[in-house]
């Protein structure tokens, strides 16, 4: 059988970081060894802080969640022994947490019953959660115990902003907003996203005030990047000299092909 070695993320290339795992127990009055159980793995959206408990299950996260966290309830663990967390990004095959510790160190020959809790969270630089598939195991004293997994879905990605612009900067933010262009300018469409996401395309048709095309341009996304970008196009007027004069125009954007808003701009002497 085929098995996969995965590899801890570097700092370099961590998107979310992790806190200490949590845990809370009660010690069990036995006269003998009792009986070690474990439940499932609880995937959630937070936990209630004096129990442990999770709130608000989930299988599927947004990159925007604030923080994700896997419980787990057992019983008849004694203080000496270890309990781990390992926490995988299945489609990068990177461990991104991997959290070990004792039950209960000061009681080392006692048994006892709780809730562990383990949680990922976004840094200040990473502001969202990497999309993808993830996987978290629990060992107790080595021996894998219980496995869930969840999702990171990728987002739809939505325009936030259009303007029109006589001059842009390298990353294609407008520079000189404007709906005013003198015949021998460049008129541009700068197009902001929240996310830019393959697979995904924007269009834009430049047309006179009548509806008939002059031009028309289209973006497909091929890569992922996720945090607020433009995308520009541009109309070079000179090229258009024989078709275009003063008077009003329009460029319609389009985002997958369905029509998300219509510009205006004028062309004057």
């Amino acid at each position: 059988m085929q098995t996969t070695k995965f590899k801890k993320l570097t700092a370099a290339f961590l998107t979310i970081t992790s806190t200490t795992a949590i845990f809370l127990c009660t010690c069990l009055i036995t006269c003998g060894k009792p009986e070690l159980t474990f439940g499932q793995i609880v995937i959630s959206e937070d936990i209630e802080k004096d129990t442990n408990l999770p709130i608000n299950h989930r299988t599927e996260f947004e990159v925007t969640s604030k923080q994700i966290y896997a419980t787990i309830k057992y019983e008849g663990a004694k203080g000496s022994d270890s309990w781990q967390f390992k926490w995988y990004n299945m489609d990068l095959e990177e461990i991104i947490l991997d959290s070990i510790n004792k039950y209960n160190e000061s009681q080392p020959n006692a048994y006892f019953k709780g809730i562990i809790a383990s949680n990922i969270l976004k840094t200040d630089e990473a502001k969202i959660f990497q999309p993808g598939i993830y996987k978290v195991d629990y060992y107790h004293n080595d021996e894998l115990k219980q496995s869930a997994g969840f999702e990171v879905a990728r987002p739809q990605i939505s325009i936030i902003e259009v303007s029109t612009a006589s001059e842009i900067d390298i990353k294609g933010a407008p520079v000189i907003k404007t709906q005013q262009f003198n015949l021998n300018q460049i008129v541009y469409i700068c197009v902001k996203l929240d996310y830019l996401v393959s697979g995904n395309s924007i269009k834009v048709l430049w047309k006179k005030a009548d509806d008939s095309l002059i031009d028309e341009e289209k973006t497909e996304l091929i890569s992922d990047y996720y945090e607020p970008s433009y995308i520009w196009f541009n109309l070079n007027l000179e090229k258009f000299m024989e078709t275009v004069e003063p008077g009003r125009y329009k460029v319609e954007i389009y985002l997958n092909d369905n029509l998300y808003t219509t510009s205006y701009f004028d062309l004057i002497i």
